[in-house]
C-alpha cells in the first residue's frame, strides 16, 4: 500500500518486538510503525491473515504494550517481510502508542 493509501502514516522508529510465531523474535527491530499496524524484515513471515500476539517494547518510555495483530501483507522480495495490523488496541496502550509516535514524529521533523 502506498503512503497515501494509509489512514494513518508510518514512521520509522527505535522500538522493538518479541513475537512468537514460525519464528521466535525477541527485541526484534520495527522497520517502521504507525496507528494502525508495523511492518518488520523476517526470515519466514506468517500467513496473510494469521493473528499474532506481539509485545512492542518503546525504549524511550520505558514501557512495553501487549497487542494482537493480523498478518495484513507478505513480500519475498527484495527482503523477506511482513506488514501486521493491530487488532483491538486497549484505549490505555493506544495512549502509549500515540504518545511514542507523537514524540518520534515530532524529533524526526527536528
Amino acid at each position: 500500500m502506498t503512503e497515501e493509501g494509509r489512514r494513518t502514516p508510518r514512521i520509522e522508529t527505535d522500538a522493538t518486538l518479541d513475537y512468537i510465531g514460525a519464528n521466535v523474535l525477541l527485541e526484534h527491530r520495527i522497520e517502521n510503525l504507525s496507528h494502525g499496524g508495523l511492518s518488520l524484515c523476517c526470515g519466514s513471515p506468517e500467513p496473510v491473515g494469521t493473528i499474532v500476539d506481539l509485545t512492542l517494547n518503546f525504549p524511550d518510555f520505558q514501557e512495553s504494550i501487549d497487542v494482537e495483530a493480523r498478518v495484513a501483507w507478505v513480500k519475498e522480495e527484495p527482503k523477506r517481510s511482513m506488514g501486521l495490523k493491530f487488532v483491538g488496541l486497549s484505549s490505555e496502550h493506544t495512549a502509549i502508542l500515540d504518545r511514542y509516535l507523537l514524540e518520534r514524529a515530532a524529533r524526526m521533523s527536528s
